[in-house]
Protein backbone atom coordinates (compact mmCIF):
# COMPACT_ATOMS: atom_id res chain seq x y z
CA UNK A 1 0.00 0.00 0.00
CA UNK A 2 0.88 3.48 -1.10
CA UNK A 3 2.77 5.70 2.18
CA UNK A 4 0.67 8.95 2.71
CA UNK A 5 3.98 10.87 3.80
CA UNK A 6 6.02 12.54 0.64
CA UNK A 7 8.30 15.27 -0.15
CA UNK A 8 5.94 18.19 0.60
CA UNK A 9 6.26 16.60 4.39
CA UNK A 10 9.91 17.46 4.26
CA UNK A 11 9.27 20.93 2.95
CA UNK A 12 6.44 21.52 5.72
CA UNK A 13 8.26 20.54 8.25
CA UNK A 14 11.56 22.02 7.30
CA UNK A 15 9.65 25.48 7.64
CA UNK A 16 8.14 24.33 10.97
CA UNK A 17 11.66 24.00 12.46
CA UNK A 18 12.79 27.47 11.22
CA UNK A 19 16.78 27.82 10.97
CA UNK A 20 17.86 24.31 10.46
CA UNK A 21 21.56 22.76 10.12
CA UNK A 22 22.57 20.44 7.47
CA UNK A 23 22.15 17.46 10.09
CA UNK A 24 19.35 18.08 11.46
CA UNK A 25 18.03 18.66 7.91
CA UNK A 26 19.07 14.88 7.55
CA UNK A 27 17.20 13.94 10.70
CA UNK A 28 13.89 14.93 9.29
CA UNK A 29 14.34 13.53 5.68
CA UNK A 30 15.19 10.52 7.54
CA UNK A 31 12.31 10.46 10.13
CA UNK A 32 10.07 10.80 7.45
CA UNK A 33 11.63 7.93 5.41
CA UNK A 34 13.85 10.10 3.33
CA UNK A 35 17.65 10.45 2.53
CA UNK A 36 19.82 12.92 1.28
CA UNK A 37 21.54 12.68 -1.89
CA UNK A 38 24.44 14.32 -1.12
CA UNK A 39 26.59 11.03 -0.91
CA UNK A 40 25.73 10.84 -4.55
CA UNK A 41 26.54 14.29 -5.15
CA UNK A 42 23.81 15.82 -5.18
CA UNK A 43 22.31 18.14 -2.84
CA UNK A 44 18.73 17.33 -2.78
CA UNK A 45 16.11 14.63 -2.12
CA UNK A 46 17.64 11.60 -4.05
CA UNK A 47 14.88 8.96 -3.30
CA UNK A 48 12.82 6.65 -0.43
CA UNK A 49 14.26 4.47 1.97
CA UNK A 50 13.70 0.66 0.96
CA UNK A 51 10.17 -0.47 1.54
CA UNK A 52 9.07 3.33 1.08
CA UNK A 53 7.70 4.75 -2.68
CA UNK A 54 6.51 8.06 -2.86
CA UNK A 55 2.70 8.33 -3.45
CA UNK A 56 1.05 10.44 -6.25
CA UNK A 57 0.54 14.09 -5.39
CA UNK A 58 -2.10 14.11 -7.41
CA UNK A 59 -4.01 11.63 -5.95
CA UNK A 60 -2.94 13.04 -2.14
CA UNK A 61 -5.59 14.45 0.02
CA UNK A 62 -5.18 17.78 2.63
CA UNK A 63 -2.42 16.80 5.60
CA UNK A 64 -2.79 18.11 8.68
CA UNK A 65 0.14 20.28 9.90
CA UNK A 66 3.46 18.39 11.16
CA UNK A 67 4.42 19.66 14.37
CA UNK A 68 8.02 18.75 15.17
CA UNK A 69 10.58 20.14 18.51
CA UNK A 70 13.98 21.11 17.86
CA UNK A 71 14.97 18.34 20.21
CA UNK A 72 13.36 15.27 18.63
CA UNK A 73 15.12 12.78 17.24
CA UNK A 74 15.65 10.78 13.52
CA UNK A 75 14.13 7.63 15.27
CA UNK A 76 10.93 6.35 14.65
CA UNK A 77 8.42 8.15 16.95
CA UNK A 78 6.05 5.13 17.08
CA UNK A 79 6.15 2.33 18.71
CA UNK A 80 6.13 -1.00 17.08
CA UNK A 81 2.77 -2.50 16.66
CA UNK A 82 4.30 -5.89 17.58
CA UNK A 83 5.74 -4.36 20.87
CA UNK A 84 1.97 -3.34 22.01
CA UNK A 85 0.39 -4.73 25.07
CA UNK A 86 -2.80 -6.66 23.72
CA UNK A 87 -5.84 -6.05 25.84
CA UNK A 88 -8.34 -9.38 26.95
CA UNK A 89 -11.46 -8.17 26.74
CA UNK A 90 -13.84 -9.79 30.17
CA UNK A 91 -17.05 -9.40 28.59
CA UNK A 92 -19.10 -8.28 25.93
CA UNK A 93 -22.10 -5.56 26.69
CA UNK A 94 -24.76 -4.95 23.93
CA UNK A 95 -24.43 -1.98 22.20
CA UNK A 96 -26.76 0.83 23.22
CA UNK A 97 -29.31 2.11 21.04
CA UNK A 98 -29.71 5.33 19.22
CA UNK A 99 -32.30 7.98 20.82
CA UNK A 100 -35.71 7.19 19.40
CA UNK A 101 -34.26 3.72 17.82
CA UNK A 102 -35.77 1.82 20.44
CA UNK A 103 -38.97 0.39 21.40
CA UNK A 104 -41.08 2.82 23.84
CA UNK A 105 -43.66 1.95 26.16
CA UNK A 106 -47.22 2.21 25.75
CA UNK A 107 -48.88 5.28 28.01
CA UNK A 108 -51.08 3.78 30.91
CA UNK A 109 -54.58 3.96 30.01
CA UNK A 110 -56.61 6.56 32.49
CA UNK A 111 -59.12 4.37 34.42
CA UNK A 112 -60.83 4.93 37.46
CA UNK A 113 -58.45 3.05 39.70
CA UNK A 114 -55.73 5.05 38.67
CA UNK A 115 -57.08 7.98 39.03
CA UNK A 116 -58.43 7.03 42.92
CA UNK A 117 -54.28 5.97 43.52
CA UNK A 118 -52.60 9.53 42.26
CA UNK A 119 -53.33 11.17 45.61
CA UNK A 120 -53.79 10.03 48.99
CA UNK A 121 -57.62 10.01 49.70
CA UNK A 122 -59.25 12.36 52.14
CA UNK A 123 -59.63 10.17 54.54
CA UNK A 124 -57.37 8.59 56.50
CA UNK A 125 -56.89 4.80 55.33
CA UNK A 126 -56.98 3.56 58.96
CA UNK A 127 -59.50 5.33 60.13
CA UNK A 128 -62.40 4.96 57.45
CA UNK A 129 -63.40 2.27 57.94
CA UNK A 130 -64.69 3.13 61.75
CA UNK A 131 -65.69 6.67 60.65
CA UNK A 132 -67.63 5.15 57.43
CA UNK A 133 -69.50 2.41 60.01
CA UNK A 134 -70.62 5.44 62.14
CA UNK A 135 -71.75 7.69 59.09
CA UNK A 136 -73.97 4.75 57.44
CA UNK A 137 -75.39 2.93 60.38
CA UNK A 138 -78.20 3.89 62.29
CA UNK A 139 -79.04 3.07 66.13
CA UNK A 140 -81.92 0.33 66.87
CA UNK A 141 -83.30 -1.25 69.66
CA UNK A 142 -82.57 -5.25 68.14
CA UNK A 143 -79.69 -6.03 70.27
CA UNK A 144 -79.35 -8.39 73.30
CA UNK A 145 -81.96 -8.43 75.95
CA UNK A 146 -81.11 -5.60 78.57
CA UNK A 147 -80.96 -7.91 81.66
CA UNK A 148 -80.48 -4.61 84.05
CA UNK A 149 -83.64 -3.54 82.40
CA UNK A 150 -85.44 -6.59 82.94
CA UNK A 151 -84.19 -7.14 86.28
CA UNK A 152 -85.13 -3.68 87.84
CA UNK A 153 -88.57 -4.26 86.20
CA UNK A 154 -88.99 -7.05 88.45
CA UNK A 155 -87.63 -6.14 91.77
CA UNK A 156 -90.21 -3.06 91.35
CA UNK A 157 -93.39 -5.19 90.39
CA UNK A 158 -93.91 -3.96 87.24
CA UNK A 159 -94.86 -6.59 84.52
CA UNK A 160 -92.59 -7.37 81.75
CA UNK A 161 -94.68 -7.29 78.52
CA UNK A 162 -91.91 -7.68 76.12
CA UNK A 163 -88.40 -8.03 76.58
CA UNK A 164 -86.02 -4.60 76.83
CA UNK A 165 -83.13 -4.61 74.32
CA UNK A 166 -80.16 -3.21 73.74
CA UNK A 167 -79.22 -0.35 70.82
CA UNK A 168 -77.23 -1.87 68.06
CA UNK A 169 -75.93 0.27 64.46
CA UNK A 170 -76.59 -1.77 61.40
CA UNK A 171 -76.69 -1.14 57.88
CA UNK A 172 -79.56 -3.76 57.16
CA UNK A 173 -81.92 -1.01 55.79
CA UNK A 174 -79.23 0.17 52.83
CA UNK A 175 -77.23 3.43 52.01
CA UNK A 176 -77.90 5.67 49.11
CA UNK A 177 -74.40 7.37 47.91
CA UNK A 178 -75.18 11.31 46.29
CA UNK A 179 -72.39 11.89 44.18
CA UNK A 180 -72.00 15.76 43.06
CA UNK A 181 -70.48 15.95 39.92
CA UNK A 182 -70.86 19.92 39.63
CA UNK A 183 -68.10 22.07 38.25
CA UNK A 184 -67.19 22.72 42.18
CA UNK A 185 -66.66 19.30 42.99
CA UNK A 186 -64.32 18.66 39.88
CA UNK A 187 -61.03 18.67 42.47
CA UNK A 188 -62.78 15.82 44.55
CA UNK A 189 -63.53 13.74 41.90
CA UNK A 190 -60.52 10.96 42.76
CA UNK A 191 -61.75 11.10 46.61
CA UNK A 192 -65.44 10.78 45.86
CA UNK A 193 -64.77 7.64 43.65
CA UNK A 194 -62.35 6.43 46.13
CA UNK A 195 -65.14 6.74 49.04
CA UNK A 196 -67.69 5.55 46.66
CA UNK A 197 -65.95 1.89 46.24
CA UNK A 198 -65.16 1.89 50.19
CA UNK A 199 -69.23 1.95 50.92
CA UNK A 200 -69.42 -0.68 48.52
CA UNK A 201 -66.43 -2.79 50.06
CA UNK A 202 -68.35 -2.05 53.65
CA UNK A 203 -71.37 -2.49 53.59
CA UNK A 204 -72.34 -4.65 50.31
CA UNK A 205 -72.65 -3.92 46.56
CA UNK A 206 -76.47 -4.62 46.93
CA UNK A 207 -77.43 -2.75 49.71
CA UNK A 208 -75.84 0.23 47.90
CA UNK A 209 -77.26 2.46 45.91
CA UNK A 210 -75.32 4.90 43.88
CA UNK A 211 -76.80 8.35 41.93
CA UNK A 212 -74.63 10.56 40.73
CA UNK A 213 -76.38 14.45 40.99
CA UNK A 214 -75.06 18.07 39.66
CA UNK A 215 -75.64 20.84 42.04
CA UNK A 216 -78.18 19.53 43.97
CA UNK A 217 -80.09 16.41 43.13
CA UNK A 218 -84.09 17.48 43.60
CA UNK A 219 -82.95 18.70 40.06
CA UNK A 220 -82.29 15.20 38.34
CA UNK A 221 -79.84 12.18 39.72
CA UNK A 222 -79.37 8.89 38.57
CA UNK A 223 -77.26 6.19 38.43
CA UNK A 224 -75.58 6.22 34.89
CA UNK A 225 -75.05 9.41 32.47
CA UNK A 226 -76.75 12.73 32.83
CA UNK A 227 -78.97 12.63 30.13
CA UNK A 228 -80.27 9.69 31.66
CA UNK A 229 -81.03 11.52 35.20
CA UNK A 230 -84.88 11.22 36.14
CA UNK A 231 -86.53 12.95 39.20
CA UNK A 232 -84.64 12.24 42.55
CA UNK A 233 -86.64 9.65 45.19
CA UNK A 234 -85.41 8.66 47.95
CA UNK A 235 -84.68 5.24 49.42
CA UNK A 236 -86.82 3.07 51.53
CA UNK A 237 -87.76 4.35 54.85
CA UNK A 238 -85.47 3.83 57.60
CA UNK A 239 -81.86 3.99 54.89
CA UNK A 240 -79.00 6.21 55.21
CA UNK A 241 -78.28 8.70 52.44
CA UNK A 242 -74.60 9.72 52.11
CA UNK A 243 -73.84 13.22 50.60
CA UNK A 244 -70.75 14.08 49.08
CA UNK A 245 -71.15 17.89 47.90
CA UNK A 246 -69.73 20.94 48.75
CA UNK A 247 -73.28 22.77 49.17
CA UNK A 248 -72.03 25.48 47.13
CA UNK A 249 -69.52 26.87 49.54
CA UNK A 250 -66.98 26.48 46.21
CA UNK A 251 -66.91 27.09 42.67
CA UNK A 252 -67.85 30.45 41.01
CA UNK A 253 -69.98 32.19 43.15
CA UNK A 254 -71.51 34.25 40.10
CA UNK A 255 -72.56 31.36 38.22
CA UNK A 256 -76.36 31.03 37.31
CA UNK A 257 -76.07 27.26 38.04
CA UNK A 258 -74.83 27.18 41.57
CA UNK A 259 -77.29 25.38 44.00
CA UNK A 260 -79.39 27.44 46.33
CA UNK A 261 -79.76 26.91 49.83
CA UNK A 262 -84.18 26.47 49.66
CA UNK A 263 -82.94 23.84 47.19
CA UNK A 264 -81.33 22.08 50.04
CA UNK A 265 -83.59 23.01 52.74
CA UNK A 266 -86.41 21.07 50.15
CA UNK A 267 -84.22 18.39 49.99
CA UNK A 268 -83.59 17.63 53.55
CA UNK A 269 -87.07 17.45 54.21
CA UNK A 270 -87.73 15.30 51.81
CA UNK A 271 -85.82 12.54 53.47
CA UNK A 272 -86.55 13.72 56.43
CA UNK A 273 -90.74 12.84 55.40
CA UNK A 274 -89.38 9.56 54.27
CA UNK A 275 -87.81 8.09 57.21
CA UNK A 276 -84.52 8.68 56.11
CA UNK A 277 -81.18 9.84 57.66
CA UNK A 278 -79.18 11.99 55.71
CA UNK A 279 -75.55 12.42 56.66
CA UNK A 280 -72.87 14.84 54.39
CA UNK A 281 -69.23 14.76 53.99
CA UNK A 282 -68.06 17.91 53.18
CA UNK A 283 -64.71 19.01 52.43
CA UNK A 284 -64.08 22.59 53.59
CA UNK A 285 -63.40 23.41 57.23
CA UNK A 286 -66.83 24.47 59.34
CA UNK A 287 -65.99 27.90 59.72
CA UNK A 288 -67.05 28.03 55.71
CA UNK A 289 -69.93 25.79 56.11
CA UNK A 290 -73.39 27.55 55.50
CA UNK A 291 -74.84 28.33 59.10
CA UNK A 292 -78.45 26.09 57.53
CA UNK A 293 -76.20 23.01 56.76
CA UNK A 294 -75.74 21.78 60.36
CA UNK A 295 -79.19 22.62 61.27
CA UNK A 296 -80.66 19.88 58.48
CA UNK A 297 -77.95 17.74 58.48
CA UNK A 298 -75.52 15.90 60.39
CA UNK A 299 -72.37 17.10 58.50
CA UNK A 300 -68.84 16.31 59.27
CA UNK A 301 -65.26 17.69 57.34
CA UNK A 302 -64.11 15.65 55.22
CA UNK A 303 -60.48 15.88 55.42
CA UNK A 304 -57.56 13.34 56.71
CA UNK A 305 -57.51 15.32 60.28
CA UNK A 306 -61.21 13.60 61.34
CA UNK A 307 -61.30 10.80 63.58
CA UNK A 308 -63.82 7.88 64.55
CA UNK A 309 -64.49 9.96 67.62
CA UNK A 310 -65.65 12.84 66.01
CA UNK A 311 -67.88 10.78 63.72
CA UNK A 312 -69.59 9.12 67.08
CA UNK A 313 -69.85 12.70 68.05
CA UNK A 314 -72.25 13.66 64.66
CA UNK A 315 -74.03 10.23 64.85
CA UNK A 316 -77.07 9.91 67.15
Amino acid sequence: MASDIWWADVVRATSAMGDVTASDFDRICRALGFRVGGSDGDDGLTGREPGRTLPDPRHAGPQPPVESSPGSSGTNPYPDPAAATVLTPIGEAPAMAALGDGPTLPLPALTEQTTMTRKRPLLSPRSSRGILQYLLSRQILDGPVDLNAVISALTAGLPVDALPRLPRRTVRFGVQVLIDLSVAMRPFRGDQLHLRDRVQALVGEETVSVRYFADCPLRGSGPGAEWTWEDYLPPVSGGSVLVLSEFGIGGDHSALDRSTPDEWRGFFHLLQRHGCQPVALVPYSPERWPAWLPAQCRTLMWDRSVTIGQARAVMP
